[in-house]
């Protein structure tokens, strides 16, 4: 198995870019061997392979493989490692996700790709390790990795395999596996409980296909609006800049395109706010929000 770095994907206030995580080479030959493992837990994982269905949580050893078009800025990877290496006093706010171009045993070009969440970021004074006698503490923030991947893109048939669409489409755009909802499954979707139907032939005159595919997104992955009581989810918008009116304990939608466009983000999880800037930012995109 052949690795030539561990690179991180992050978006930024101008732009999506790729940097190398500076390691070590003794750490690094670590990290291989911990790569290669899981890849080969991943695989075996994923004996049967089945196309996205967005209703369906694969179980067992299922996963879903879909035709994928990767950007451009992964596919350099396949031949030019990532040049500018990742700064954790800079960059942490904007790390998304790790990924590693690897070449298989078997000759096979794939990128693996995890998931990176703030937690995994170790402030100094919350870990120790024990080197020669005693515990010590780093003198500055430290990164773990966590124990499976979250994808395997594999270059010779240009297929993505994962398990959670909502774990992958923080870091790749997903939202191209998912059909336009016809105007009954919008009509079914707002029976939901936790939204108010009384305006929705208003806002079905004002759907263009893109805010169609979000409400499709929405309609198969409910559980914000499952979970949250709608005044919780009311109060959650609020750090986004996002006004939610509610009546009867129900969400209205606005009529106006920008504002459905927003709430659907919103309600679909694509923003997030950066832990250290406390800006604003859309996963998957290269724009920090406007207002932020």
């Amino acid at each position: 198995m052949m690795m030539n770095s561990i690179s991180t994907l992050l978006i930024n206030e101008t732009e999506t870019a790729i940097c190398k995580l500076p390691i070590d080479n003794n750490a690094f030959s670590k990290m291989i061997d911990v790569w290669d493992y899981q890849y080969v837990a991943f695989i075996n994982n994923a004996e049967i392979q089945i196309g996205f269905d967005p209703g369906y949580s694969p179980k067992g050893r299922e996963c879903f493989v879909e035709e994928y078009k990767m950007p451009k800025l992964l596919v350099r990877l396949r031949k030019y490692p990532a040049l500018k290496s990742f700064d954790i006093s800079k960059d942490s706010s904007f790390l998304k996700a790790f990924v590693v171009f690897m070449e298989t045993n078997s000759g096979s070009e794939v990128l693996l790709f995890q998931l990176f969440q703030q937690s995994q970021i170790i402030r100094t004074g919350k870990i120790l390790w024990f080197d020669s006698g005693e515990f010590k503490s780093p003198d500055d923030r430290s990164l773990s990795f966590r124990n499976s991947l979250d994808a395997v893109y594999e270059f010779d048939n240009e297929k993505l395999w994962f398990k959670s669409f909502h774990n992958v489409n923080k870091f790749l755009d997903l939202e191209g596996f998912f059909k336009e909802a016809t105007d009954d499954d919008i009509r079914d979707l707002f029976n939901h409980k936790r939204l108010n139907s009384d305006n929705i032939e208003e806002v079905l005159e004002n759907l263009d296909n893109s805010l169609k595919k979000k409400l499709s997104i929405l309609k198969h992955n409910p559980k914000v609006i499952d979970n949250l009581p709608a005044s919780e989810i009311q109060n959650r918008a609020k750090p986004h800049n996002i006004e939610i009116d509610i009546k009867n304990e129900q969400i209205v939608f606005p009529l106006e395109k920008m504002e459905i466009r927003e709430m659907l983000k919103f309600l679909n999880e694509e923003y997030y706010i950066g832990p250290l800037s406390g800006d604003q930012f859309e996963s998957n995109s290269t724009r920090r929000r406007k207002g932020s």
